[in-house]
């Protein structure tokens, strides 16, 4: 007799149990009528919770999604100026997990990535030890370097704690960023309103997010802001359907928040820092809702 898993998955990506607890307030988190208050209609909430207690053969299917690792070499990667070895590599790397390129469920080794980099065991190395550290990758001795998948209850979480951390790192922007650093923000603040592909505005995404940290002066602030970026980026790029539209409106958003910190504009900078956290949750949300309204079979009797 089969029993339904533990972690179902749609498109490859899982939707844990506990998110079904979030999203109806049953984990004691408190959350559930905020989550919950974005689903109307009588099919929402039930439909992933049915999901999960009735239909166990498409469980088995949904849970059995193959997951193949892109091994290619990477060369078109272009790292920051002045970044040393380890840092290329943690860069490359966390690029092609951003986007797909290493699947969720892969489990790579430690010469497959050195490949991927064309750089040394060392950097390699260094590079997926801060990976693991970041929840990117998750480490298995003697068997090799999984790809974790990233679940919506990952990203709710991840954007909770975002919130606080990236008003926190605006507001020491805008009040601690040098003229040059200022400068940076708002010519990249201009760019963001051109035409991207995804690939190159991810890495424009990723580049304001770099400024943002290091006009913050804070190191402690890089150590909890990259981490939560590179999950909410890795997370948006699994999803994103209608690419234009997104990067339109996630570049006006990224857009304001750079140039409300170059005017050192502390309550504006704020505002837009928000809004771009709102409209991730709300891109979130409407993923769950989207995997709950799919067909699905019928109750066996």
């Amino acid at each position: 007799m089969f029993s339904t898993p533990s972690t179902l998955t749609l498109d490859s990506q899982p939707i844990g149990r506990g998110t079904v607890q979030l999203l109806k307030g049953e984990n004691g988190s408190g959350h559930g009528c905020r989550w919950g208050a974005y689903f109307i209609g009588p099919r929402s909430l039930n439909v992933i919770y049915w999901k999960y207690v009735t239909d166990i053969s498409m469980a088995w299917q949904w849970t059995f999604a193959l997951c193949t690792a892109r091994l290619s070499r990477v060369g078109q990667e272009r790292p920051h100026p002045g970044m040393n070895k380890s840092e290329q590599a943690l860069s490359v790397l966390q690029g092609v997990i951003e986007r797909g390129e290493l699947t969720p469920g892969a489990m790579v080794s430690e010469s497959q990535l050195m490949e991927m980099t064309g750089l040394g065991r060392t950097p390699v190395r260094e590079a997926i030890q801060r990976l693991a550290l970041s929840y990117m990758v998750r480490i298995h001795p003697n068997k090799g370097i999984e790809i974790p998948a990233i679940s919506v209850e990952d990203q709710l979480s991840g954007l909770e704690v975002r919130r606080a951390v990236e008003v926190l790192a605006v507001g020491l922007a805008c009040e601690r960023g040098a003229a040059a650093e200022l400068d940076a923000m708002r010519k990249l603040a201009g760019q963001l309103t051109g035409d991207f592909t995804l690939r190159r505005y991810t890495e424009t995404v990723r580049e304001t997010h770099r400024l943002i940290i290091e006009a913050a002066h804070n190191p402690y602030l890089g150590v909890l802001m990259t981490p939560l970026q590179a999950l909410s980026r890795r997370f948006w790029i699994m999803h994103v359907r209608d690419e234009q539209r997104e990067i339109r409106h996630g570049g006006r958003l990224h857009a304001d928040m750079l140039n409300a910190i170059a005017d050192r504009k502390v309550e504006r900078a704020s505002a837009a820092s928000l809004a771009l956290n709102d409209y991730l949750v709300q891109f979130t949300l409407a993923v769950v809702a989207k995997m709950a309204s799919r067909p699905h079979s019928p109750k066996s009797k």
